[in-house]
């Protein structure tokens, strides 16, 4: 089911807190602990392009600044999978299992719009399976997860498992630089490769080494692209274990060639899809309304109902681990991405909820 956006709430007698960064516990509550405070006066005291009123041009009175609690929502997703079509992948039905998965996670229900597109490695279009710049486009281009089975049946007729080499290298480096390059056509959405594979080799002159720093050369940058792994029977599961370390998602899914090795593929891929958005939140939209972004403060409140809020960060504080959140640009953000203790907290807690606490909206009347 398509997430929709949230509606509004009026905060009761609370304007949003916290200082920036950290994380202030609110205990059970829920509520900060001083609603005229620093934060609260947020919207009297701000100036700034971010601070300042929408355009009231045309509306029956002045804009109003009002304080509020808004429920979240995820972004979207776009999620490149890299496909291993070497010769090993015709072994114990790996190949065809593997496009079952695909097809099943096609059909499966997702938290918000998604689109998936494949690049098979080998490449099966080119002559020299090295060259980096021939994997920048996928074969299979992104579209709407829903709309997936059909191409991805054609593709897979037309690209057959073969391949005596496994170049993940040059394909992973060329997945990063197209999801890269997909940041100013779709700005709001959360972009992750996904690599499945049932092993590596150090072909094109490269090794595991240089593809787990590669992996980790995602997560540096400012568009933060993370790697998730799918290791199937026949990978060596330390090898990558690493690669998915250094592309920050902790470890590979490992698949075994059983009866089930389709369910638990499928499993692995909504796994991974849950994982890129638990820390991701898109922001709200209004027609008639603007947030004064300055105000705005993450609030996460566990299974168990304690709450916690948390402040904005800069984008190298988030990346070295502070607790908090950052917006994915300062004036005009589209999303924000929970970092460090906060971000945690929630993977650790299923139940767990992320609302916005919010000091000033403008609302025009």
């Amino acid at each position: 089911m398509i997430a929709r956006a949230a509606a509004l709430s009026l905060l009761v007698g609370c304007a949003a807190s916290g200082a920036a960064g950290g994380g202030e516990d609110l205990g059970d509550a829920g509520q900060a602990p001083d609603p005229e405070g620093d934060a609260g006066n947020a919207a009297e005291d701000a100036s700034g392009p971010d601070a300042s009123s929408p355009d009231d041009a045309g509306s029956l009175g002045p804009p109003r600044c009002e304080a509020m609690q808004l429920e979240s929502a995820p972004p979207p997703l776009e999620m490149l999978v890299v496909f291993d079509r070497s010769v090993s992948m015709q072994q114990d039905h790996k190949w065809e299992d593997s496009l079952a998965a695909l097809a099943s996670f096609s059909d499966a229900a997702h938290p918000t719009e998604v689109r998936v597109g494949v690049q098979f490695f080998p490449n099966p279009a080119i002559a020299d399976a090295c060259r980096q710049q021939d994997y920048r486009y996928p074969l299979i281009p992104l579209q709407a997860v829903d709309h997936f089975s059909m191409p991805l049946k054609d593709g897979a007729q037309k690209f057959g498992a073969w391949g005596a080499d496994n170049p993940l290298h040059p394909a992973l480096a060329g997945g990063l630089d197209y999801l890269t390059g997909r940041a100013q056509e779709a700005p709001s959405a959360v972009r992750a490769v996904l690599v499945l594979t049932d092993g590596m080799s150090e072909a094109c002159g490269t090794s595991l080494v240089d593809v787990a720093t590669l992996a980790a050369t995602g997560i540096a940058q400012g568009d933060r692209i993370p790697t998730y792994v799918v290791g199937l029977s026949g990978a060596d599961a330390m090898l990558l274990d690493e690669v998915a370390r250094q592309g920050g998602t902790a470890r590979a899914a490992e698949v075994v060639a059983d009866a089930d090795a389709q369910g638990a593929t499928v499993q692995a891929l909504l796994a991974a899809e849950a994982d890129a958005l638990r820390c991701e939140r898109r922001m709200p939209v209004f027609e008639r309304a603007k947030i004064d972004v300055s105000t705005l403060r993450v609030r996460v409140t566990s299974g168990a109902g304690a709450n916690r809020v948390f402040g904005p960060l800069e984008p190298d504080a988030c990346a070295a681990g502070e607790a908090g959140f950052r917006f994915d640009r300062p004036l005009d953000p589209a999303r924000i991405e929970l970092c460090g203790e906060a971000c945690a907290a929630v993977k650790a807690d299923a139940k767990a909820k992320i609302t916005f606490d919010v000091g000033c909206v403008w609302v025009v009347q």
